[in-house]
């Protein structure tokens, strides 16, 4: 249940980050400034939230008596991977702009959550809810 959960969440982050990116092309100024705080505002509220329900999930995933292996394994599958986005951020900077880059984060976000989302209802009836 916590994976649809952070599917969920995530998916609402990559919805964020595609309006910022819509923003940016067709607002200028005061306007723009203004929809960015709504928009980041709503970023920062949905990966705080994706965040905590996936550490839950992964807490959970292997009972209480193994979560702390769980928790470290976690952690560090996400220490080796977490250079790759600001790696690809800035990348998508420099060839394709500002704009485009949180577009296409946002719909590589967007595919990733929606196969979570795929997979956590399909296992959703051995699951006890």
């Amino acid at each position: 249940i916590c994976i649809h959960q952070t599917a969920l969440a995530a998916l609402c982050v990559a919805v964020m980050l595609i309006i910022l990116g819509i923003v940016s092309y067709f607002f200028s100024y005061r306007v723009e400034l203004a929809l960015w705080v709504i928009v980041a505002v709503g970023i920062a509220a949905f990966r705080f939230t994706s965040r905590v329900l996936s550490r839950s999930a992964v807490a959970e995933s292997r009972g209480a008596t193994n979560s702390a292996s769980s928790l470290t394994a976690a952690a560090f599958v996400v220490s080796l991977t977490a250079p790759i986005g600001p790696l690809a951020w800035s990348a998508g900077l420099a060839f394709v702009g500002a704009e485009a880059t949180a577009i296409i984060a946002g719909a590589a976000v967007a595919i990733v959550s929606a196969l979570l989302l795929r997979n956590s209802r399909s296992d959703a009836p051995n699951q006890q809810l």
